[in-house]
């Protein structure tokens, strides 16, 4: 994954603008303020039965059990039926919610399912007295995170066509950039890239996601091959990547598909790029430490 600190701007966006064919910015700018309006009455819909729900295992457990029992009691002497509570009330209103507003029966499954299926392993660790009571917040957290990664992932049904580069890209810019600044080319596998433009000669640094191979380092084109900083790159035939602290020199870059190169990434970061559809990775070999030409504009 790559994030631009300093990128020449992107030709992609002059194309788009001067395309008479292409959307004016207001009707992406609506889809998304529609994506986020969904995503608030779905927000909405998952409190209401939270609390419903909460609701009916309280009167349930008073009726039952001898005495008057609080949320707080029910978390810590009844954490698993506290965790089912919860994770029914998000889970099931969700389907009937989205039937409404014109979604198929197995979107709205699949939505309930994505949901719920997070509250198995903290059922798990009340049941085997792993943990103390029951963490219906981080569960919740959790719930709403993939609540909104499944939106995004099924965002054509939400009224957004956008690819996950320009998500991507406008989440870096306005998010990941500033925590990146403080990372980037000391904590792996963040790196920073730094290449010469091929047409202003000027000199860019990029963070990047940077994996060690045998001779030299792979980096994932995910906003595809025809990234300015991978052009820049391959055009100068050299770039200057900082790791760990410590920069040097690669050259020979050349771009692979991924079915050659898919195994050379870590076996935790491969479900991302299929995820992604990352189909080109980016290979440099190693040359030497901080040698060659001096990077200056």
């Amino acid at each position: 994954m790559s994030i631009s600190v300093r990128e020449p701007p992107p030709k992609q966006e002059i194309r788009i603008h001067s395309d008479p064919a292409a959307p004016p910015p207001a009707i992406h700018q609506h889809a998304w303020r529609h994506f986020w309006r969904h995503f608030l009455e779905m927000t909405v819909v998952m409190v209401i039965g939270m609390f419903a729900a909460a609701s009916v295992l309280m009167i349930t457990l008073n009726v039952i059990v001898d005495g008057e029992i609080t949320w707080e009691q029910a978390l810590v002497d009844y954490p698993a039926h506290a965790l089912l509570a919860v994770a029914i009330g998000m889970s099931v209103p969700m389907i009937p919610w989205m039937r409404h507003r014109g979604h198929s029966r197995g979107s709205a499954n699949e939505m309930a399912l994505v949901m719920a299926v997070p509250v198995i392993p903290f059922v798990c660790l009340a049941l085997f007295d792993v943990v103390k009571g029951a963490d219906c917040g981080l569960y919740c957290l959790i719930g709403f995170v993939a609540m909104l990664a499944l939106m995004i992932y099924r965002r054509d049904q939400y009224g957004v066509n956008a690819s996950f580069s320009r998500i991507l890209a406008r989440f870096n810019r306005n998010i990941a950039n500033p925590f990146m600044r403080l990372v980037a080319g000391w904590v792996p596998p963040f790196s920073i890239v730094t290449h010469r433009g091929r047409r202003s000669g000027n000199i860019y640094r990029t963070p990047a996601w940077a994996f060690r191979t045998k001779d030299g380092l792979i980096f994932a084109a995910l906003y595809g091959a025809n990234s300015d900083w991978i052009k820049n790159v391959v055009t100068d035939e050299r770039a200057e990547v900082k790791r760990l602290g410590r920069s040097a020199d690669y050259g020979a870059p050349r771009l692979v598909e991924s079915s050659s190169s898919m195994r050379h990434m870590p076996a935790a970061f491969r479900p991302v790029f299929r995820l992604f559809h990352v189909r080109k990775f980016l290979r440099v070999e190693a040359s030497h430490p901080n040698g060659g030409k001096e990077w200056s504009k």
